[in-house]
């Protein structure tokens, strides 16, 4: 990619052209929010008012079309097109869209280690860089990001502190929804009553709860029918039932995504989450993080007699151990679990 955002000189058909041969963050910006409503043509128009083409000193408001084609050729070959030829504005828009879902694949995946602290505390940081960098090339923006990443990726204590809190009570807290909240949240959770802790996830999972069967015809259509009728049995009041079901399709699920059971040894799990996991990354705390530890839900024998986990096992339920599991609660917590691990998995195909 290009990286300098002055006028450079191009002989263009016979006459010498100034013009930014990088697309800027404005036109990309334009672009995103006009793509769906704009034509091919419309498109290059606005690229080459962004370009300020100049002759000398004066402005040139008039580009020839076989001009027009040598400028889109260099503006793709400056900015790392796949497309190597240009012989039209289809073209042209055809190379554009696809570098520009690669740029921003790459800037969410900068962001993403410290988005939730840009939200609270860093609003003025984030409206300063917006405007410090609004006629920047997105490549250089992308630099300037790296840079700020690093300034504050430092994993926070208090989410992994979280993570173990809800985890010690059988709760699995989907990223999306982690996604939402405010980087204070954290705190609050940990300084929370274990009643209003509880609530509060109650409060997500029926918020869930609707949309749950879709994502996972989208995403495991193969464990459909079962969790389907899981749902259906806890729609009903039915808990002893729907949850075993969701227990052994959370089980299957992780299996799925990482080759290794959800209820198994810690470190077979362990060991395969590692090899993704990034401890600077906010993200990989929040969304893998749990796949590290043990839960009331996963938690072996010898686990659950040194530390205080609320009383939701797996192996208790399935191995008819614990006959009073079928709760209202303990069904929501199997759908937090479910919508959890749907969201590693789209986090894990998206970003690792």
């Amino acid at each position: 990619m290009g990286r300098t955002e002055k006028r450079e000189a191009h002989l263009i058909c016979g006459r010498e052209l100034l013009f930014k041969s990088n697309l800027t963050l404005s036109f990309l910006a334009w672009y995103e929010e006009n793509i769906k409503v704009s034509t091919s043509k419309e498109i290059c128009t606005k690229l080459f008012e962004s370009l300020d083409v100049k002759q000398g000193d004066e402005n040139v408001d008039c580009l020839y079309d076989d001009e027009k084609i040598e400028i889109l050729n260099i503006i793709a070959e400056s900015n790392g097109f796949s497309i190597k030829l240009i012989n039209s504005c289809d073209d042209f828009v055809t190379g554009l869209k696809e570098y520009y879902c690669s740029c921003r694949k790459e800037l969410n995946k900068s962001v993403q280690p410290f988005l939730l602290r840009i939200q609270e505390g860093y609003s003025n940081l984030a409206r300063a860089f917006k405007e410090a960098t609004k006629d920047i090339n997105i490549s250089i923006q992308m630099e300037l990001l790296s840079g700020l990443k690093k300034a504050m990726e430092a994993l926070p204590v208090n989410v992994k502190k979280m993570q173990d809190k809800l985890m010690l009570q059988g709760w699995y807290i989907p990223l999306s929804i982690l996604l939402n909240l405010k980087p204070s949240y954290a705190n609050r959770i940990i300084n929370s009553d274990i009643t209003d802790v509880n609530d509060e996830m109650l409060s997500f999972a029926q918020e869930i709860e609707d949309n749950l069967l879709m994502e996972v015809e989208l995403n495991f259509n193969n464990r459909y029918e079962f969790i389907s009728e899981s749902l259906r049995c806890h729609k009903e009041g039915n808990y002893r039932v729907s949850i075993p079901i969701m227990l052994i399709q959370a089980d299957g699920i992780t299996l799925d995504i990482i080759e290794k059971h959800l209820f198994t040894k810690q470190d077979k799990r362990k060991k395969i989450i590692e090899e993704i996991y990034k401890d600077e990354y906010l993200t990989d705390a929040l969304c893998l993080y749990p796949l590290l530890s043990d839960s009331a839900i996963t938690a072996n024998i010898y686990n659950r007699k040194v530390r205080d986990y609320y009383k939701f096992n797996r192996h208790e339920i399935l191995h008819g151990e614990d006959l009073e599991y079928g709760t209202r609660e303990n069904s929501y917590r199997c759908i937090m679990l479910l919508k959890y691990l749907i969201d590693v998995n789209n986090y894990i195909k998206e970003y690792k």
